[in-house]
């Protein structure tokens, strides 16, 4: 397909692996935007079902959509990356291949960007669909007045909340100005996506400018979970495994989350701040990352204890 000469003033990125079962209605939400001044553009990493040939459908049928496939599976990190590099637009967001938005999500986001040039990225109230108890929670995020306030303000307040503690990571799905957005190098590439790269993103973004909420429901993140069926209580796990092999694991976990802790370290220490201002926030995140830590280990005491109970309570278990 002949690429437009002319830049779209929106990029919309879709990195995909094995989306075919969520990924048409995820396009046909893009692609019912009333603000049509954008592409779309899909990276899909090397998938193995139907999302190739739905892709190449689309991408035939409407000159904003641009396919890319890669030969090899790249990577969660990369592949996000990929779509950043391969945008034209002057504004870009990324979108998840199961994830739906209302038709004016995107002209509402434009607009937010525009009429504030100090912000770097607007996003919206927001609701999550999980799909095991088939139930919608709509989010009151604990963030909007931090992401409003002054650099310092800004990095200062985040630092405390943890990486899970709120849905704010969902803001990584708002629309960014893309050339702050390089500045950061995309998404965070030296952690792993699922220790907390895209918080680390946000944090990065936040050094640039303020953040921007949209107080009207706009965004609906599909929380679809097969993963966490395939979680097992940690009393189960020791019922098969040494509980040496268990203490490795959760060591290594939590390591995972100290490179979290320690890039962000990096990240304040790379950006000109007064060194007043980098001093306190070194310390707040050295007192924060502890916190979490101790909060982490509670947490997983209760519940071992809690799942250790209904194991032991099981008929099967006691026959």
């Amino acid at each position: 397909m002949t690429e437009s000469k002319i830049s779209p003033l929106v990029s919309i990125g879709m990195p995909v692996y094995n989306g075919g079962k969520t990924i048409r209605q995820a396009l046909d939400s893009l692609l019912a935007q009333d603000f049509e001044n954008f592409e779309l553009i899909i990276s899909d990493n090397a998938s193995t079902d139907s999302t190739g040939n739905i892709c190449q459908q689309y991408a035939a049928c409407d000159p904003r959509v641009r396919y890319y496939r890669n030969e090899t599976n790249i990577g969660e990190l990369a592949n996000f990356n990929r779509l950043v590099y391969l945008a034209r637009g002057k504004y870009f967001m990324w979108a998840a291949d199961d994830d739906l938005w209302e038709p004016s999500y995107v002209s509402h986001m434009v607009n937010a960007l525009d009429n504030n040039l100090d912000v770097v990225l607007s996003f919206c109230s927001f609701d999550t669909l999980c799909a095991i108890r088939k139930k919608i929670f709509i989010f009151q995020d604990n963030w909007s007045k931090i992401i409003r306030g002054s650099r310092f303000y800004r990095l200062f307040h985040s630092s405390y909340l943890l990486p899970w503690g709120t849905y704010r990571s969902c803001y990584i799905y708002g629309l960014i100005r893309k050339d702050i957005l390089l500045k950061c190098g995309g998404m965070e590439p030296r952690v792993d996506i699922h220790a907390g790269a895209d918080i680390l993103t946000l944090l990065h973004l936040l050094y640039y400018g303020k953040f921007i909420k949209v107080n009207k429901l706009l965004y609906h993140r599909r929380y679809n979970s097969e993963r966490l069926l395939l979680k097992e209580p940690f009393a189960q796990r020791l019922a098969r495994q040494s509980l040496f092999s268990l203490v490795v694991s959760y060591l290594k976990w939590l390591s995972m989350w100290h490179q979290h802790y320690k890039i962000r370290r990096v990240i304040v220490k790379e950006t000109p701040l007064q060194m007043p201002h980098k001093i306190i926030l070194l310390i707040s995140l050295c007192i924060a990352e502890l916190f979490f830590y101790f909060d982490n280990l509670l947490r997983t005491t209760m519940y071992t204890i809690r799942d250790y109970q209904r194991y032991i309570g099981q008929p099967n278990h006691m026959n």
